[in-house]
């Protein structure tokens, strides 16, 4: 049931509240219907909603039940997005966290591996290498930019391949031309990070 996915999706990718989530799925008429029909929604009916963990257990429901490929794809382009359409620099930090929560990232998945550190730095930005808060998001943003574009051309096998292969093996970030400079001066040390992969 795609709706049921597109909705747990949305849960587990932090999109989404677990009392928005439960208001819908005991409205739908749809999944009302299948509850006897369909395992899956019989399984979610036994998730208790109002519980603390419940978020956990649904995300647990998520990575058992769904294609987690899809899924991380979906975390990845969906907060992406998010990103770039939010001006409050404490929601793009929300959503670069989303996207990391997920990571699990190494070294070859640069891009992701930098949003993490770049979240992980938010709170902490004095002690960092960056001048400002403004800073580290504008910096998250470049790489929401650079997500997005990618993520608009490409199919989902292409998305799926691009997450899991790394970036070595597409050469997305080396050979992206840069077009707009970004609002902040860069000193040697804060160069940044796909430019060393040219």
């Amino acid at each position: 049931m795609e709706s049921l996915k597109k909705k747990v999706f949305e849960v587990c990718a932090g999109l989404m509240t677990i009392p928005e989530f439960e208001n819908w799925f005991y409205r739908d008429v749809e999944i009302q219907c299948s509850i006897l029909e369909d395992d899956n929604v019989l399984r979610l009916c036994s998730i208790d909603l109002s519980r603390k963990d419940a978020r956990h257990e649904l995300c647990k429901f998520c990575l058992d039940v769904f294609d987690n490929e899809e899924f991380y794809v979906f975390v990845i382009e969906k907060n992406a997005q998010k990103m770039l359409e939010s001006k409050d620099e404490r929601e793009i930090n929300n959503y670069a966290l989303n996207i990391s929560s997920y990571s699990g990232w190494d070294d070859s998945k640069h891009l992701f591996n930098a949003l993490y550190v770049l979240s992980y730095q938010f709170d902490e930005w004095e002690y960092s290498c960056y001048s400002s808060r403004k800073q580290i998001v504008d910096e998250m943003k470049l790489h929401a930019e650079i997500i997005t574009e990618k993520f608009q051309v490409s199919t989902l096998e292409e998305k799926k391949k691009w997450v899991f292969a790394g970036l070595d093996d597409n050469e997305l970030v080396r050979n992206r031309p840069i077009n707009q400079p970004i609002n902040f001066e860069e000193s040697t040390k804060q160069k940044r990070w796909y430019q060393f992969w040219k």
